[in-house]
């Protein structure tokens, strides 16, 4: 009798096996898909780094998602280039993440080679390949590639390199949105102190810095605070003129001033008058450490700690060490004297004495005099501050109205060692002290990632786990499986 092989059992049974199969595949293209779509879309990604080098932050996150301008982001290079180093990589999908997070930000990957059309809408504008340009209806800002990363030397004589890629972007999406951009004058004109790693760091957060020379210009009285580092000769009297009417404001206030002193140059009379009317005077020593848990390297390099408990608040990262170095103590001449109070901002641990200034050289010469080594053991152990905030208040009517002078102790302190350094707190605290003393700017703090070797750490059990699963209990679940499949098809 001839069998119908179309009506047998095997021939059923294998049919369904080829459906399946097919389906599956079929299934599995699809999920594919539309995964793709959606990762190209959505943050649906997983950042498994310790750092979260290549997602966004909270803050940029909350930004973006309240954007109500549409923002176009172009990037002066093929996708695949920058996706092909290691470095570029972590800035290529913090790019990409923008648009992940808002529909009013789209990208484009322009080959100025292929594509010169592009170039020909910034007439006089000169390109490099990795030139990013943020546009909106508003203005346009530029950033060239290598402004997404610092480099900073280390004692050892290695290089850390640190991205800034998130800070500087989320900084670029808010120039080119804001309607009303916040400035900061920067003083010049007396051969002042370097604070170039603040001026950056207020720029990368979405601060216009303009200079403004101390001797001949009128202070603008639009800026929302003003950096005065210190001068190499002392202020006159015309100067300190000016800082009081800027602070003053028409009897306004709602100002503040941000005074860095140095480490080598003490401060001079007229400069000392003004910041004493604030409460503050600025030692002569320098503050070092008797205990090396509160220093790193050096006795001189100290540890802080945090003085008031409401700016503790403002810090994102709490655990950070807060860095001075070659600092002088500020003493406190009031905590409140009429309308003017006195706000410790930070202060080394009660472990620290003051190494004494050399003294002047006798008539005599110094061989008329022999002066005993410094022991720090016998000095005298107590805690310095190093940033202070003196603040002038008045109430119209029920408002408060004030404005501010903070000293920073040493211009040492925006050393880019610390300042750089995502695992010291000494930007973010900056960045703190400067949202503090312009309470109108909404700030998003963005800070810098550093790049490491280790990137995902194991623990031992983690590493155990790992092998009983995959190594026992899985191919002993695909084991049974197929001994099952097998004797069941024996029987077809």
């Amino acid at each position: 009798m001839k069998t119908n092989i179309f009506k047998s059992r095997r021939f059923k049974h294998g049919s369904l096996a080829t459906v399946i199969t097919v389906g599956f595949i079929i299934g599995i293209i699809l999920v594919n898909v539309v995964a793709i779509l959606l990762l190209d879309r959505f943050p649906l990604t997983i950042d498994l780094t310790t750092d979260n080098r290549f997602a966004l932050t909270e803050e940029s996150i909350d930004y973006v998602k309240a954007l109500d301008t549409d923002v176009t982001i172009t990037v002066c290079a093929e996708e695949v280039m920058l996706d092909a180093s290691p470095d570029t990589k972590q800035a290529l999908e913090i790019i990409k993440n923008y648009a992940k997070y808002s529909s009013k930000i789209s990208i484009d990957f322009v080959d100025l080679t292929k594509d010169p059309n592009f170039a020909k809408k910034f007439p006089g504008e000169t390109f490099s390949t990795g030139d990013i340009f943020i546009e909106s209806e508003l203005r346009t800002k530029k950033i060239g590639i290598n402004d997404l990363f610092s480099q900073q030397q280390t004692q050892s004589g290695g290089t850390l390199l640190s991205s800034k890629a998130e800070q500087v972007l989320t900084s670029a999406l808010m120039y080119a949105t804001d309607k009303n951009p916040t400035t900061v004058t920067l003083l010049t004109g007396l051969d002042n102190v370097d604070v170039a790693t603040y001026t950056d760091l207020l720029e990368s957060n979405n601060y216009t810095i303009v200079e403004q020379n101390i001797l001949t210009d009128d202070l603008n009285p639009d800026s929302s605070f003003i950096i005065l580092p210190q001068p190499s000769t002392d202020l006159s009297a015309n100067d300190v003129k000016k800082l009081e009417a800027y602070l003053d404001n028409d009897g306004k206030f709602d100002r503040s001033l941000v005074f860095i002193a140095s480490p080598t140059i003490p401060v001079g009379p007229v400069l000392g008058n003004f910041l004493e009317q604030w409460g503050m005077e600025i030692g002569v020593d320098t503050v070092m450490e008797t205990d090396q848990r509160n220093a790193i390297e050096t006795y001189f390099n100290v540890i802080n700690q945090v003085g008031d408990e409401e700016f503790g608040k403002l810090l994102k990262s709490q655990e950070a060490p807060i860095m001075t170095s070659y600092a002088k103590p500020i003493n406190i001449l009031f905590e409140a004297s009429e309308n003017r109070t006195t706000t410790v901002l930070t202060k080394t641990a009660e472990t620290a004495v003051l190494f004494p200034e050399p003294t002047a050289q006798p008539e005599g010469g110094l061989d008329q005099v022999e002066e005993e080594p410094f022991d720090p053991s016998k000095a005298e152990q107590s805690s310095y501050n190093t940033m202070v905030m003196g603040t002038k208040l008045k109430y119209d009517g029920t408002t408060p109205q004030k404005s501010n002078v903070v000293v920073i102790s040493a211009s040492e302190m925006l050393n880019m060692q610390w300042m750089a350094n995502p695992t010291i707190a000494n930007a973010d605290v900056m960045l703190s002290m400067t949202s503090l003393i312009s309470p109108v700017k909404e700030t998003v703090k963005i800070l810098p990632v550093q790049f490491s070797q280790e990137q995902i750490t194991i623990t031992a059990s983690q590493v155990l786990m790992n092998a009983v699963v995959f190594i026992g209990i899985l191919p002993l679940i695909l084991l049974i499986i197929g001994i099952v499949v097998w004797v069941r098809r024996r029987h077809l």
